[in-house]
């Protein structure tokens, strides 16, 4: 279905790619992964076309067609949220206006290659299942979390997160031959992800996917194409077995270097023992012309950690919060009403529930950026409250560079403990010069993160933190939260992270 062939890409100085190779079937489930700034977003718009290799090639299968979820929110037109939908990225209108094209065509010349044309057209417009497209349609949908009578309202009624949403149902009903998905989880709830799991188990269609989701991946995919040395590594299963198998590679390659190693070095100690001497020059030559052929074993760099103890925050009271009688209001709509509530210090509470129930605006209220309609939240006795939005990453200023960023939540630090806390959160060297606005969602991520955790807190309010992590960066939170003596209160789609 689509074959990687000898591909090389490069941005200034950085070597993405170098003779990369790789082959997609027509059942493949793949899991594209490697750490943020790899070029998994890249590779995926390579495939795409909108981005030229700088050598090597990507062939396709005649005929294929590629449905494309970008991390960002895609470009959408006045339509309600169901045209939008049955527009199929405008497959659906093509395929309608051409037939229609072809039909007038036929009523005055019948050519060869017109009809076998239509007969593709007919074919496509079959499996795409014209005449219950509309129900499928909605039934997607409402997999996806909107409700029937979202379908006929105006897409700029919708955030973002919602818009995601309608981008991918139209893919899914366009039923693809491939699927590429970035990040396809981001924005979803749990039961919009379990239900994206069962319908992408059940899709006839190939599959590449990158996702930060380990549970998520571990359910779908059969395969695992990692990014790592500038070249593309293929593992077969899942997640848990790649990580085995790639152990099992590293053991071996690591021995082969070494051999190779001792190898250069005997060769090296003949040609300078041996290299003057008139008996020995020719085996010297000939041993000199061994090594420059030899093809160099490289061992992969180890990748940076962050590795940062923050500030310790105070001890709090056993209380952390209180919330007696709340009620939030927006103007006529009711979200939640008599609500009682004790927090104790240590404890970590998930919050969940469908998208519009009410959970980041639980969150805002008990971080007490919003006040209650009724009732009271109070905090207790020396809690200091870290509170990570959704929109976090938004909150930056885009015009300070990443060391600006960082010293204006802890001015009274040194700048060389801010560059130190830029280099924990893998930002080194020149790096923390770049400006937040040419980061990447994972960058931008990563800098909201180090703010949060500059300021000493005892409850941490994170909502979706792990949006725009990659794999590596989620498990060092993990790790981070289950070591600290803090009090948290989450929302998160991670079924793995939750855990």
């Amino acid at each position: 279905m689509l074959h990687i062939q000898g591909l090389s890409k490069q941005f200034g100085s950085k070597i993405l790619f170098e003779n990369a190779n790789a082959h997609i079937g027509h059942r493949s489930r793949v899991a594209l992964i490697g750490p943020n700034g790899a070029g998994k977003s890249t590779l995926i718009k390579m495939v795409m076309g909108f981005e030229s290799p700088d050598s090597g090639e990507i062939s396709r299968a005649r005929h294929l067609t590629i449905g494309y979820l970008p991390q960002e929110v895609p470009k959408m037109s006045g339509r309600t949220i169901l045209e939008e939908t049955l527009r199929m990225d405008g497959r659906r209108e093509d395929l309608l206006k051409t037939k229609e094209e072809l039909e007038k065509a036929f009523s005055q010349k019948s050519d060869e290659n017109d009809l076998e044309r239509y007969g593709r057209i007919l074919e496509e417009l079959e499996n795409l299942d014209e005449y219950r497209i509309e129900s499928r349609a909605k039934a997607i949908l409402g997999g996806m979390g909107f409700r029937s009578a979202d379908f006929d309202r105006k897409l700029t009624e919708f955030s973002g997160g919602w818009l995601m949403r309608v981008a991918l149902s139209r893919l899914l009903l366009m039923d693809p031959d491939l699927l590429l998905l970035d990040e396809p989880t981001n924005h979803l709830d749990l039961e919009s992800l379990l239900w994206l799991e069962e319908f992408l188990k059940r899709n006839r269609g190939a599959l590449l996917v990158i996702s930060h989701d380990t549970g998520f991946l571990n359910k779908l995919v059969t395969e695992v194409l990692e990014i790592d040395q500038k070249h593309l590594w293929n593992y077969s299963g899942n997640l848990e077995s790649y990580v085995i198998q790639k152990e099992e590679r590293l053991k071996v390659l690591k021995a082969q270097y070494a051999g190779q190693q001792a190898k250069i070095a005997e060769i090296e100690a003949f040609v300078s023992r041996f290299g003057a001497k008139a008996t020995k020059a020719r085996q010297a030559q000939s041993r000199l012309k061994q090594l420059e052929k030899m093809d160099l074993i490289e061992l992969p760099e180890d990748r940076a950690t962050v590795r940062f103890r923050f500030p310790p925050a105070p001890h709090s009271g056993k209380d952390v919060v209180t919330v007696e009688n709340a009620a939030v209001r927006f103007g006529e709509k009711l979200i939640f009403k008599n609500l009682n509530w004790l927090i104790r210090k240590g404890t970590r509470t998930a919050i969940v529930g469908v998208n519009g129930a009410g959970k980041t605006t639980l969150l805002k209220l008990l971080s007490q950026s919003l006040s209650p309609s009724e009732g009271s939240v109070k905090l207790g006795h020396e809690v200091k409250v870290g509170y990570y939005s959704q929109m976090q990453a938004e909150t930056l200023n885009l015009k300070n560079t990443i060391s600006e960023e960082l010293e204006s939540t802890a001015p009274d630090l040194p700048i060389s403990q801010v560059r130190a806390i830029a280099g924990a959160f893998l930002f080194q060297g020149d790096s923390v010069h770049k400006k937040c606005g040419v980061l990447s969602g994972g960058e931008k991520a990563r800098v909201a993160l180090a703010k949060l955790l500059l300021s000493p807190s005892n409850f941490l309010i994170l909502d979706e933190p792990t949006n725009h992590l990659d794999i590596e960066m989620s498990e060092w939170l993990e790790n981070y939260l289950q070591n600290e003596a803090l009090s948290i209160l989450l929302v998160t789609h991670d079924r793995y992270f939750l855990d």
